[in-house]
């Protein structure tokens, strides 16, 4: 009986220590999307040139990589001048 027990105890404290890391290692959807939208980016800016800031400041570009990934964009946003961010 004292065996049992002890196995039984074992098993608990494996299971324990696994769920931790369980959680530690799964990634939540949050994650996975940025993960899935980073490699799209990297993918497409080595494809035209390997440049990002010349993909940022070519607003055609913008627009095929927005409709790649089925997003949508403002047509009257200028392009950043000086790190100043979106004009509209």
């Amino acid at each position: 009986m004292l065996e049992v027990l002890k196995n039984a105890a074992s098993l608990i404290a494996a299971y324990r220590k696994q769920n931790v890391i369980a959680r530690r290692l799964s990634l939540t959807n949050r994650d996975k999307f940025m993960q899935c939208a980073d490699m799209a980016a990297q993918t497409f800016v080595e494809t035209h040139g390997g440049s990002v800031d010349a993909v940022m400041h070519d607003r055609e570009l913008v627009k095929e990589f927005a409709l790649q990934q089925h997003l949508a964009i403002r047509c009257n946003v200028k392009p950043a001048e000086d790190g100043e961010g979106d004009q509209p």
